[in-house]
């Protein structure tokens, strides 16, 4: 993988992990990540780049994993399916009907 590519999936990380920060931190998480990314823009040395991210993972490992936002209240979530394998069974019909109407 280029380093080019290595810093844009770490960069998509960082982002998502500052999404599952609670609502009132999450601004202040997304402009400390697009900021430390834009100090480091210039960083041509693919040594310093590496050390960069490197940095990045272990602040990433430091994170308390956070479970996933909740769905608003107002989506339309489906309720469960009841279970069918208590309920009888529907008895089998007789089979096709004849009408005695001819057709013309």
């Amino acid at each position: 993988m280029s380093l080019r590519c290595e810093v844009l999936r770490t960069y998509r990380r960082v982002l998502l992990a500052c999404r599952r920060l609670p609502a009132e931190e999450q601004p202040a998480g997304l402009f400390q990540a697009r900021h430390a990314f834009e100090l480091n823009r210039h960083l041509a040395d693919d040594g310093a780049i590496r050390a960069s991210l490197a940095m990045a993972h272990s602040q990433l490992e430091g994170l308390a994993p956070v479970p996933p936002p909740r769905p608003p209240a107002s989506s339309s979530v489906l309720s469960p399916s009841p279970d069918l394998s208590s309920s009888p069974s529907p008895s089998p019909s007789p089979g096709p009907t004849t009408d005695p109407t001819p057709i013309e």
